[in-house]
């Protein structure tokens, strides 16, 4: 569900690529940087080695390689050290192809034993043997820091006799795991950067797209303002160009649709006020006549039916005003559910109502006109019987009227068309039931939305400003009016 977002998918191929950019370029740099000390560090490493060879004479060599005595070794050891000490590294030692060590910085050892560590390195003592300098690779050692050791060869009358040892210094190896360290952390901070950079530009480009498909769904609802705001010069901006003319073009559409709906309910409404008069004198003449009679009424009760069609066309083209004031919405339902035909008991209506007796701020003609429209539809889906329930919730300056049946519910497909005027889905009706509900609703200063709709059924919430408490003002009007 995460990258069916067009934001999140585009922050995250944003943070993908900054974090390959930033990992690659990081490596080789670092890559490069150690490579660099490593060959600096083991120029320097052979150089001091070199120092080691040469600090004894060939006569003290000889000494060493006898296996003298305790005494002169640590004579050795202390020149070895007093050098280590000089140049800063951590360790200098002597020793032969046996891997004997013959003088250490650390102290002479009594036992004179081969330097089992010596055996790893056979690439350098085969260079050493060969009589030239050579160094390890930078590696971590057992203690988990950085090492690196170099070599020189130890030479008597020109022939390599042995080897000289100096192993690094942590303070100078230690730089290149700090600069390791400090790679990853600008390379946490690049990605916390771009994952930052990516919301404000990913929220840059789909906000003002979500604010057109949030418009476009108004516009298909049958809600028409307000008017999309149109800036820049970009792809998004002509897109709202273009969506802010088509919802002139309708508005402009609706309104000669009104127009011309009116007209023609006006021309209709002229003739047919004379055949109801007629159809009533001829409602009187056959009076006495069963079969005719009968007649007439079909006739009488089609003109009514023209009548009320006629009425709500009027309704949807002229919409009149409201006269709000504050009226009990627990009024109103009772008296709309009295006109309801409830399929001989097959339905039944539960209401739920608030003891403290809400008021809200409305026209009560134009309330129950909205209530007997939404209880007459619900009624209608449930052919074989059910239950509608009617429910008022108090908010902090609203009334919450909710309408529920139990009837099929509306497909999925047609609820974003429900209050778009002239849609219905019944082989009877004007389709305009619910957008002159919405409307009047609005009018007055509520809303009317669809909450739910299921196999379980459909639930629409109307809401109403609720008056000042106290007062028979709107809320926040207390004392504005006489």
């Amino acid at each position: 569900m995460f990258f069916h977002r067009i934001r999140n998918r585009m922050i995250a191929w944003f943070i993908l690529f900054a974090a390959l950019i930033l990992g690659a370029s990081g490596w080789m740099l670092y890559w490069s940087i150690r490579q660099n000390l490593e060959k600096e560090l083991g120029s320097k490493l052979e150089a001091v080695a070199g120092a080691a060879a040469v600090l004894f004479s060939e006569e003290e060599m000889l000494y060493l390689a006898q296996d003298t005595g305790p005494r002169f070794r640590e004579y050795a050891s202390g020149r070895l050290e007093r050098l280590r000490e000089q140049t800063r590294v951590k360790r200098i030692f002597l020793f032969d192809w046996d891997l004997v060590v013959l003088a250490d910085s650390r102290g002479p050892d009594p036992l004179r034993k081969s330097d089992i560590g010596l055996k790893f390195y056979s690439l350098e003592i085969e260079a050493l043997q060969k009589g030239k300098g050579a160094h390890s690779i930078l590696f971590t050692g057992m203690d988990g820091a950085p090492a690196m050791t170099g070599f020189a060869p130890l030479s008597i009358a020109g022939n390599p006799v042995g080897g000289a040892a100096v192993e690094s210094s942590v303070p100078f190896l230690e730089a290149v795991q700090a600069i390791r360290d400090r790679l990853i952390w600008i390379g946490i901070a690049g990605v916390l950067s771009a994952v930052l950079l990516g919301t404000l530009m990913a929220g840059s480009l789909t906000r003002p797209i979500r604010q057109l498909s949030m418009a476009s769904r108004r516009i298909s609802s049958g809600r028409y303002e307000p008017a999309i705001p149109v800036s820049g010069q970009d792809e998004i901006a002509d897109l709202a160009s273009t969506l802010e003319t088509m919802r002139r073009s309708i508005i402009t559409r609706e309104r000669e649709l009104k127009t011309l709906v009116a007209g023609v309910a006006h021309e209709i409404r002229n003739p047919l006020g004379g055949m109801e008069l007629f159809s009533g004198l001829l409602a009187d003449e056959v009076r006495g006549n069963a079969e005719a009679s009968g007649y007439v009424s079909r006739i009488r009760g089609e003109i009514g039916h023209i009548q009320s069609v006629v009425n709500r066309f009027m309704d949807f083209a002229r919409p009149q005003k409201p006269v709000p004031q504050c009226c009990s919405p627990a009024d109103c339902i009772a008296e709309t559910a009295a006109l309801l035909p409830l399929s001989q008991g097959k339905n039944r209506i539960d209401m739920r109502l608030p003891e403290s007796g809400s008021r809200v701020w409305a026209d009560p003609n134009h309330l129950k006109e909205i209530l007997l429209n939404l209880m007459k539809n619900a009624v209608e889906v449930m052919r074989e019987g059910g239950r509608l329930s009617l429910e008022i919730r108090e908010r902090d300056r609203t009334v919450e009227i909710r309408i529920t049946d139990t009837g099929p519910g509306i497909p999925a497909e047609n609820r974003e068309q429900v209050f778009a005027p002239f849609f219905t889905t019944r082989n009877q009706g004007t389709g305009l039931g619910l957008s002159i509900a919405r409307a009047l609703a609005e009018a007055n200063g509520g809303s009317l939305a669809l909450l739910r709709s299921d196999s379980g059924g459909t639930e629409f919430a109307l809401t109403l400003n609720a008056c000042a408490p106290g007062s028979e003002t709107p809320p926040g009007r207390e004392g504005d009016l006489p």
